[in-house]
């Protein structure tokens, strides 16, 4: 399986998960494998939407964003057009 901290330490990625990186493993970690919904607001350029689909196995993923920089990102999940 994914690590979450591994997961995030990609490049164009914009996010800090090194201070909070093993919380947020231990958070994660149970629902991994589980059937989940999980909403990302503000998906900027997609990195990390594409990462959660990644880490969670069995994820349906929703994201709300001004604009979808990526066509791609259709495939991997369903986007709603709002402002934060």
């Amino acid at each position: 399986m994914l690590d979450f901290v591994e997961a995030f330490k990609r490049p164009k990625c914009g996010k800090l998960v090194v201070e909070h990186g093993e919380l947020y493993n231990n958070l994660f970690l149970p629902y991994q494998d589980k059937a989940i919904r999980m909403l990302e607001i503000g998906i900027w350029n997609g990195v990390s939407f594409k990462i959660w689909k990644e880490y969670f196995l069995n994820v349906a993923l929703f994201g709300i964003d001004m604009s979808i920089p990526d066509p791609a990102l259709l495939e991997i999940g369903k986007i709603f057009f709002g402002d934060q």
